[in-house]
């Protein structure tokens, strides 16, 4: 926060205090979790509802001025529908929702069609594994 001439303060745009360094951190624990999965450690598992904690926090970012943000959300939930073969983390409807929905807000002119491409992947994809 900072302070304007009158004594009140305001929350600055240079303050960062959007969750990206949260996020980043957060990422950044599930790689650990990933990393010790692939050394066999049997007692870490990522779950789904860590990557849905990621995916909805990247929608929550997702704008105009960010457009990467989409970009990085469909790159987390590619990786978590690659690695649903190994472990039970299958995309659910809550992980296709956050890109879609990071899609919408970032306003941009392929906007439409990546939301249409997610849903008609959700729809199609999506199924309850036996």
């Amino acid at each position: 926060q900072s302070e304007s001439d009158d004594g009140s303060s305001s929350i600055s745009k240079d303050d960062d205090d959007d969750g990206t360094k949260e996020l980043e951190f957060a990422k950044s624990i599930l790689q650990y979790i990933t990393a010790l999965e692939a050394v066999g450690q049997a007692d870490v598992r990522a779950s789904v509802v860590g990557y849905n904690t990621l995916l909805t926090g990247y929608a929550r970012l997702a704008n105009e001025l960010r457009p990467d943000i989409p970009l990085i959300a469909e790159q987390l939930l590619n990786e978590m529908i690659d690695a649903s073969e190994d472990r039970n983390t299958y995309p659910d409807v809550t992980s296709f929702n956050a890109v879609i929905k990071a899609w919408g807000k970032a306003k941009k002119l392929n906007s439409a069609a990546r939301c249409e491409y997610w849903l008609h992947k959700m729809i199609n994809e999506n199924r309850p594994r036996a």
